[in-house]
């Protein structure tokens, strides 16, 4: 099983999960589950993926969520290319994507960025302080 708390950032993951729209992209981590719950992800999906049961990481049809991240940044390229591909289908959906600050030392991060910056594509950075 794979658990990791993420007790003091539920604010932060709520507050900013209820300002999407259902069909908003979201790209979370392991940390993330009061977010993704929030967008769609269900709860069953998100304790089968924390015990190791594949079907854990299948979002089921309409949310717009993708399974946790396990790998420290990776999946910050995800949400950058959810945000283009809206924009290439003239869409006014965006990406949200969710990190600790240890990721901000990966070359993922930076990547996502420049080329979120690059494009101005619709994506949030949101950064959580792990400790």
């Amino acid at each position: 099983a794979t658990y990791s708390p993420f007790e003091g950032q539920e604010a932060a993951q709520i507050g900013s999960a209820a300002t999407l729209r259902p069909d908003d992209w979201m790209v979370g981590t392991y940390r993330d589950a009061a977010a993704m719950w929030f967008q769609g992800y269900p709860w069953l999906n998100l304790f089968l993926g924390r015990t190791g049961d594949e079907r854990g990481g299948a979002s089921p049809d309409g949310v717009n969520v993708l399974p946790p991240s396990i790998t420290v940044g990776a999946h910050m390229i995800h949400a950058v290319g959810l945000a283009w591909g809206e924009r290439l289908l003239r869409s006014d959906r965006i990406a949200i994507t969710y990190f600790g600050d240890g990721a901000t030392s990966e070359g993922d991060f930076h990547e996502a960025m420049n080329f979120a910056g690059l494009h101005k594509l619709p994506v949030i950075f949101l950064i959580e302080n792990n400790l």
